[in-house]
């Protein structure tokens, strides 16, 4: 079976990379897939990083717009090439109708109350200790978001910040933390106690549009109308990467970027023409010249 021409390998292989893209979120959608998803979670370090398969569809993204670029360019024998492109650029947006009608005009920026800057600037750096949010869910219904959101003080604290990332669907809770997240949540759903806290190295719990856990009350640094902040006394270190992890991070990241180089390089200098073969390879059309 001969070879396809190389000017066919590149849409073939970005054809089945865009197969595989989207029979892999197919397939894990399915209740095998999210049993073996489930099971990859629970049991492999690392493997939070497969979550939302959704993302995958993105593999997809480069056949489909050689894909588009094709489809102008057989309608162009049609019609008028303006003509062509308009027309598959709203097929494209044909299968999006929300992001035209639903999203439009409903994205807006909110303004979030001062509270939030205050309480980031108590913090400041967390002098070496974690900052756990109380209620501890990572989807918070706040008062001045209009809806369900995320809470911005993670994004916004330079401290390490400790959430509850379960997720809870059709009431069923899912990927629910382990280790010391879980003992930190633990902590704070059994009252706060400071002294187990402290002993999780929390020294910092802000209290957001809700009641504090009762074993907190006296230990307040700061407060308003939405955010309360309460300090911990004596909390241990908050463990960070040792200089191997970091190390290793660097090292992966170097050999990542090392790799895209290369590629780019060797894709470079294969297209390169190369004289100096083809002048040795016809002698006789250089002494006719001659």
């Amino acid at each position: 079976m001969s070879r396809p021409p190389p000017a066919r390998r590149l849409p073939l292989a970005l054809a089945l990379l865009a197969l595989a893209a989207v029979l892999l979120v197919v397939l894990a959608a399915t209740g095998p897939g999210r049993t073996a998803m489930d099971a990859v979670l629970a049991d492999v370090p690392g493997a939070g990083l497969l979550r939302d398969t959704q993302k995958y569809v993105a593999l997809a993204v480069p056949f489909a717009s050689l894909a588009a670029a094709a489809a102008v360019g057989a309608l162009r024998r049609l019609v008028p090439g303006g003509f062509a492109a308009t027309a598959v650029a709203l097929l494209v947006a044909a299968l999006l109708p929300d992001l035209a009608w639903g999203v439009g005009g409903q994205i807006r920026p909110v303004t979030i109350p001062a509270d939030y800057q205050r309480v980031v600037d108590e913090i400041g750096d967390g002098d070496g200790s974690s900052v756990a949010l109380w209620p501890t869910s990572t989807v918070r219904s706040l008062s001045w978001t209009d809806g369900p959101s995320l809470s911005p003080l993670p994004r916004m604290i330079d401290a390490p910040v400790v959430v509850d990332g379960t997720l809870i669907v059709d009431g069923e809770p899912l990927d629910a933390p382990t280790g010391r997240t879980a003992d930190i949540v633990a902590a704070l759903n059994d009252g706060g106690d400071p002294q187990r806290l402290a002993a999780l190295g929390v020294g910092w719990v802000v209290v957001d549009e809700a009641d504090p856990p009762p074993l907190l009350a006296d230990s307040q640094v700061t407060g308003g109308d939405r955010l309360r902040l309460y300090r911990i006394a004596d909390a241990e270190a908050a463990p960070s990467p040792s200089a191997a992890a970091w190390i290793s991070a660097i090292g992966a990241l170097a050999l990542w970027c090392t790799g895209i180089v290369c590629g780019v390089a060797a894709a470079i200098y294969r297209r390169r023409p190369d004289n100096s073969s083809n002048s040795s390879a016809n002698p006789s059309a250089v002494d006719a010249q001659e």
